[in-house]
């Protein structure tokens, strides 16, 4: 039996305890069975989120080994969304239960936005969530490129009739990678349901004794290691694998690994944003009062709260704000707009912005009084090298093709020059 080293991330036998009693705290209290719509919402889409990625990734895994033994496979086994493939039957049948588990979890919950998925990222559209079709949409595109992600790093270039050797490498490698990548989904998972029912600020995205206090995760990392390690010797190389080395190749594995469950996390429990769309820097305005609009959110947008220079913003269910402050007494005006932590207070993220309360001169109009500098050519030649050194120009790009440049030429007379005008071809 393999043993393990827990001491790789280790688990304090007293933050288990806190974990376990604020567990037992939850089930205890008077309306522990009442769970707020949005939580509900995000723990059920997590679920289907979880199951249909592990489901892709089976598939993928086995259609990969299956062309490694020559058996009779698609011509493309990264291809999830295929209705002609019979294998497929168990990932649409996971798509299904995905929105089966919004329909039934999520109907009671405000809008997306409430509940930290009003955005679908990259590589799934990089659009506003408008209702929760377009969740589990996003949800199920994330999920298939998630497990996709995986599959690749597991079986980059699948070898057909490989040794045999290189095959068990695949097998193990593959399964070891399956168990992380749905290990690390249901610990932080699990870690953010206790977070958000108990009301505390823990992100669970570090895998701390908190978010994993049985170290479920770091047991997972060691098997995918051991895996590696189980490889023969060339078996890496071959396989066309991150690393040649079966020493190397865990390490390597683990971090990819890494990364795919930074954007399972990310996926499901955003990082909070804030976009302040007006006024823009440098802006001109004339009156006593600002006008300060924009957009927020996250995974917990109902936690959060908009200041606009101390002073709280106007929010809509869609994650919108906007207010009106008054002007202080001078030309230039600082504005400072804040996504703050409603209960700490603590500022998640900030948007500056600088303003002239005077009026602007529109572009060609000239103005009656007013203050105006000349450059002569002994102070442009000081400048040059600082703004040549600030602002990289590429002057070819920007001439006819074919023009010949030269950034640096001297002449001279040996008897003297017929004329005073010297051309440089």
């Amino acid at each position: 039996m393999t043993k393990y080293d827990l001491n790789i991330r280790h688990t304090g036998l007293t933050s288990g305890l806190v974990a376990a009693a604020l567990s037992l705290s939850l089930l205890m209290a008077p309306n522990a069975l009442a769970i707020d719509a949005d939580i509900k919402c995000r723990r059920d889409l997590g679920k289907g989120y979880r199951k249909l990625a592990i489901t892709a990734f089976k598939y993928q895994a086995k259609c990969h080994e299956d062309t490694m033994r020559g058996r009779d496979t698609p011509a493309d086994c990264r291809d999830l969304d295929s209705t002609d493939i019979a294998a497929l039957k168990s990932v649409r049948k996971a798509q299904d239960k995905l929105a089966k588990l919004a329909a039934k979890s999520c109907d009671e919950s405000g809008t997306p936005f409430a509940s930290g998925l009003g955005y679908c990222p990259t590589p799934c559209g990089d659009r506003p969530n408008e209702s929760f079709a377009g969740v589990v949409s996003c949800m199920s595109c994330l999920a298939k490129a998630r497990a996709t992600s995986a599959a690749d790093a597991a079986y980059p270039v699948p070898q057909l009739n490989p040794e045999k050797e290189d095959l068990r490498c695949a097998a193990g490698v593959g399964k070891a990678t399956r168990i992380l990548l749905d290990r690390r989904q249901k610990v932080q998972q699990r870690c953010r349901f206790l977070a958000d029912r108990s009301s505390i600020e823990e992100s669970c995205t570090e895998l701390n004794s908190f978010a994993d206090p049985r170290g479920e995760v770091a047991k997972a990392e060691q098997k995918l290691q051991a895996a590696a390690l189980a490889c023969a010797v060339e078996s890496p190389g071959r396989l066309a694998l991150c690393a040649t080395d079966p020493a190397a190749l865990g390490e390597c594995l683990t971090t990819t690994m890494d990364e795919i469950g930074e954007d399972t996390f990310s996926d499901l429990y955003p990082e909070p944003f804030l976009i302040l769309q007006s006024p823009t820097q440098g802006a001109f305005f004339q009156g006593t009062t600002l006008e300060a609009h924009g957009q927020f959110g996250g995974e917990t947008p109902e936690r959060y709260s908009v200041y606009v220079n101390g002073e709280v913003a106007q929010t809509t269910s869609t994650g919108d704000f906007a207010h009106s402050i008054q002007a202080g007494s001078g030309v230039l005006q600082p504005l400072v707009v804040e996504l703050r932590h409603t209960s700490s207070q603590n500022v998640l993220l900030r948007q500056r912005r600088t303003l002239h309360r005077t009026a602007g001169i529109p572009l060609g109009s000239t103005e009656a009084a007013g203050l105006s500098f000349r450059l002569s050519d002994r102070g442009l030649d000081r400048l040059e090298p600082s703004l040549a050194s600030m602002v990289e120009i590429d002057l070819p790009s920007l001439l006819p093709p074919g023009t010949l440049v030269i950034d640096d030429f001297e002449y001279f007379c040996l008897i003297g020059c017929l004329t005073s005008d010297v051309t440089i071809n």
